[in-house]
């Protein structure tokens, strides 16, 4: 619904961009424009959101509550603007809804920051979960057993390793990528003798 009531009020921003609306205060035409930039950006978010509906169900309420009061302030400020038939009473309603635009705009504004602070704070708590996830023993048993066909590249790189040399030996290991060169640098700096 949240996102219904977004697109209604889009639309009737949409509508005040048009040529022949000549009725809509001209000095105002950039806040109405910030508006409509603010309200499609929240639109965006929202459509972001829909796939986690937790998140959606904190938001939508609070985003459906502001854009109702949003679209009936601009509603009932484009009718009194509408229905002035002198031109102080034009002015009086363009202020009137100069003024109200102006609320619209914080509303949407704090809204549009509500939004990202939720969705930050979702990512956020998202990567500390995985942080704060305990690598299982599964996986490095895993790791062990997907050496495949280097059994000999071990064995020569354990015994250089453990060869009683008076120099330090470098042991290049270099290969195309996805061979597992660095799961063999893993098997062998895990090595039990090694570790020793």
């Amino acid at each position: 619904m949240a996102y219904a009531a977004l697109s209604s009020l889009i639309y009737t921003l949409e509508q005040l961009f048009k040529p022949n609306q000549s009725f809509v205060c001209r000095s105002y035409k950039q806040h109405v424009q910030s508006l409509y930039q603010n309200l499609s950006a929240l639109q965006d978010l929202l459509d972001d959101t829909t796939k986690d509906i937790e998140t959606l169900k904190v938001i939508e309420k609070r985003i459906r509550n502001v854009v109702y009061k949003a679209e009936d302030r601009v509603d009932s400020s484009l009718r009194s603007i509408i229905l002035a038939d002198r031109e102080d009473k034009r002015q009086k309603a363009c202020r009137s809804f100069y003024e109200e635009l102006l609320k619209v705009e914080q509303q949407v504004y704090f809204l549009n920051n509500e939004v990202m602070l939720i969705e930050f704070n979702k990512h956020r708590s998202k990567s500390a979960e995985l942080a704060t996830t305990p690598s299982s023993p599964e996986k490095s048993t895993i790791e062990e057993n997907t050496i495949v066909g280097m059994e000999d590249d071990f064995n020569i790189i354990l015994d250089c390793i453990t060869a009683q040399t008076d120099e330090l030996t470098v042991i290049p290991i270099f290969g195309m990528g996805g061979i597992g060169k660095t799961t063999l640098a893993r098997k062998v700096y895990d090595n039990s003798y090694i570790r020793s």
